[in-house]
């Protein structure tokens, strides 16, 4: 089968994109090397931060950054959710807040994919229980 001039070159980019898109673990020393830039620079032009780590995109510069470096984050694994935290998120939700807003609402270090995560695995779940249970007891 012969390929068109435009498909060729198209499979070429498609090829040579997936081996640049190679997922690498995070060192020690990368992580190092963020904190020093950000504490330099501060945690603003994500782009220029970037550049100067030489590895990594803009996006993973921040992401890595805002969930896992930052000083004062909580991580949901070492500090569970209080009931009043998942209430507060469950009525927020409720009225459409998104993740990063319900965060600063919290005001406590958690990040907006921690809420995410415990809105999602737990306390949808439970919620929805409740409901489904007084549900079942009206109509009996």
């Amino acid at each position: 089968m012969m390929l068109l001039p435009n498909e060729e070159i198209m499979m070429r980019v498609n090829k040579e994109t997936t081996l640049m898109k190679e997922n690498k673990k995070r060192s020690n020393e990368e992580d190092r090397k963020l904190i020093e830039l950000v504490g330099k620079y501060g945690a603003r032009k994500w782009g220029n931060i970037a550049k100067l780590m030489g590895t990594r995109s803009a996006k993973q510069c921040r992401e890595r950054w805002d969930s896992h470096l930052k000083p004062g984050i909580q991580k949901a694994n070492s500090i569970p959710f209080s009931s009043r935290e998942e209430e507060t998120i469950w009525r927020s939700r409720a009225k459409g807040v998104k993740w990063s807003k319900i965060a600063l609402l919290l005001g406590n270090g958690r990040t907006a994919n921690d809420i995410k995560n415990a809105y999602n695995q737990r306390i949808c779940k439970q919620k929805h229980t409740q409901i489904m249970m007084s549900i079942y007891r009206i109509i009996e």
